[in-house]
């Protein structure tokens, strides 16, 4: 997908070895042209060499990946930032707090209003990206029923597919057992005690409602359940690593810690 123009600067800036390519001289001499009333030819460019097709290339073969989604994807952003920087990939993030990606009512009466017009927004400004990858995510806690679940995440399903060439549907993270710094400052010497169950970790219905969803579609659902659960218990630290900052949100040390394997299910390969 061709990246907007406007994403193009804050790339360049960032990319140290392509301004060492091209040259300070290079990109201002094309900032002019492209906003000229017309183009010079190709033979008044200051360094006639392979630089400019190297320039070029970059524009029309870059990757750009989305994060979609609520709370629940911003807190994934930390691993999707590294994983970007070593690949090389745009990463555009599109997330609100409290705002569901399913198409669902909310009880709380100002993002009732906001959210509807924030997933309008979201899905205009991905239709305008084109990108190549879009990550999905929610939380799974929405006070909805399955039946509105299922046909509100349906309806934004059939509203982002079509705008990119690979939609993955990323399933919700466990939940803790209860705040870690009520329950850790209660069981200073055995963090254990805080270890949720997996059955009340994890909302099952909606897992089921996605899945269903992706695989009538031809579409991908990860089920992140095993990430961070065995087959009985989810614990609140693995280690030295606090996995939650409340009771739903991944810490930062924590969604860092997970980006092999979100790598691997996302790209098939790890890039370090």
């Amino acid at each position: 997908a061709l990246p907007g123009l406007s994403n193009l600067w804050m790339v360049l800036i960032k990319a140290t070895p392509l301004l060492f390519l091209l040259g300070v001289e290079d990109i201002v001499y094309w900032a002019r042209e492209l906003g000229a009333t017309k183009t010079a030819k190709f033979t008044e460019y200051p360094h006639g060499d392979w630089r400019m097709w190297y320039f070029l290339a970059l524009l029309v073969f870059s990757f750009t990946m989305v994060l979609y989604g609520d709370s629940h994807a911003a807190h994934w952003f930390p691993a999707l930032e590294e994983i970007a920087v070593d690949r090389e990939i745009e990463l555009v993030v599109l997330t609100k707090g409290g705002c569901p990606t399913a198409s669902v009512a909310i009880p709380t009466a100002i993002l009732a209003q906001q959210c509807p017009i924030w997933r309008d927004a979201a899905i205009e400004r991905m239709n305008e990206l084109e990108p190549d990858l879009i990550v999905m995510t929610a939380s799974h806690e929405y006070p909805n029923s399955g039946v509105e679940w299922s046909a509100g995440m349906a309806e934004t399903v059939d509203r982002v597919a079509p705008l990119t060439s690979r939609l993955v549907m990323l399933g919700d993270n466990p939940n803790a057992r209860d705040l870690p710094s009520n329950c850790l400052s209660s069981n200073l010497f055995s963090a254990s005690v805080c270890s949720n169950s997996r059955e009340a970790a994890i909302v099952q219905d909606r897992i089921e409602i996605e899945y269903s969803i992706a695989t009538q579609r031809s579409l991908e659902f990860i089920d992140t359940t095993d990430w961070f659960c065995t087959d009985r218990t989810c614990p609140m630290m693995v280690g030295d690593i606090l996995l939650y900052r409340d009771a739903t949100h991944l810490s930062t040390t924590a969604s860092e810690f997970m980006r092999p394997v979100l790598e691997l299910a996302l790209f098939g390969d790890l890039s370090r």
